[in-house]
């Protein structure tokens, strides 16, 4: 359970004008509408109660989005094997704490049109009739939030321009019990949902959490080279000495991905690729031809056709500390 639950009882009993509850609506729908920025429609129903549309509206989809969404997605899964976070520290600030509390009393007073709340904030939940109203109604203040934040809350990848889903941070396939937890549920890249949630319906001999890291990286190889057969241009990455959103470790991700595709388009033929040789090492590769000590060692891959070696650290990246690096 969430701590902060919505009291909504702390205001029951108070009456309030007609012009006290048309301000009041007004102004939450000119919150949610800057949060959501088209992603849903937002309106007032005939009883004068704010409505969030049950559809989205079309997005546009950024592969490139796509791509660094499930890296980062891989990255943040790798990370946790070894009982590290990606998650960012995301604070939140005087004036967003003021407008939650305009939608959190609009709630309070019935203001809202249910359909926001049992057909939107219901959404990724297996039986949304096990979740109560109130966490129901805190899923729906996270989800705008989440969405106006533009990022993966437990990554911090962008997603603005690609469609969203509400998703299993614990996948409900491995975790059921924790299915209707509101806790365990966030906004996520649709592609990233699909692909980490396809990874954990346990079809597989390879551990779903390895399985997800691969997929995840396959799928972005994938669209890494549809971009190139259709005439992407690598873009030039220069230090400005300026921090952007992921800081430096992205860049070397992309470029140890990119490294890893050319490797496999370059391939001879018959050889195993490179995305089979990871499963292989997943599933019961050893390390005793390898030299160095443990921690140092790499992977040497029999691959039918002559081996592939994987170096250490291959499924993490080894950027520098701190930002300045991806502005162009």
């Amino acid at each position: 359970m969430a701590a902060g639950r919505l009291k909504l009882h702390q205001i029951a009993g108070k009456d309030f004008t007609t012009a006290d509850n048309n301000q009041i609506v007004n102004q939450a729908k000119a919150l949610v509408e800057e949060e959501l920025q088209g992603y849903r429609d937002v309106s007032i129903d005939p009883d004068g109660r704010l409505y969030i549309n049950t559809k989205t509206n079309p997005v546009e989809e950024s592969e490139t989005q796509q791509i660094i969404s499930l890296l980062m997605g891989a990255q943040a899964e790798s990370e946790a094997l070894q009982g590290r976070s990606m998650r960012p520290n995301l604070q939140i600030s005087p004036e967003e704490s003021r407008s939650r509390l305009v939608i959190q009393e609009l709630i309070g007073r019935g203001l809202i049109n249910p359909g926001a709340i049992t057909d939107v904030a219901s959404r990724g939940f297996r039986h949304p009739s096990r979740v109560s109203t109130d966490d129901l109604s805190e899923k729906l203040l996270e989800d705008i939030y989440q969405i106006g934040s533009g990022r993966d809350p437990e990554t911090g990848a962008a997603f603005t321009l690609q469609d969203k889903q509400s998703g299993h941070k614990e996948d409900d396939n491995l975790r059921p019990e924790l299915g209707h937890s509101i806790d365990n549920i966030a906004q996520q890249s649709r592609i990233v949902n699909q692909v980490t949630a396809d990874s954990a319906k346990n079809r597989s001999s390879v551990s779903p959490k390895y399985k997800s890291i691969v997929d995840q990286r396959k799928k972005a190889l994938e669209l890494i080279n549809s971009q190139y057969n259709k005439g992407y241009k690598d873009t030039v990455y220069t230090d400005d000495n300026d921090s952007d959103i992921y800081g430096s470790a992205l860049d070397d991700l992309i470029k140890q991905t990119r490294s890893e595709l050319i490797m496999d388009t370059n391939r001879k033929a018959g050889d195993v690729p490179i995305l089979d040789a990871y499963r292989q090492a997943i599933s019961g590769s050893t390390r005793a031809d390898s030299p160095g000590a443990n921690r140092e060692r790499s992977l040497v891959i029999d691959s039918g056709g002559g081996d592939v070696t994987i170096e250490e650290g291959v499924l993490r990246s080894n950027g520098k500390n701190g930002n300045g690096n991806g502005k162009h």
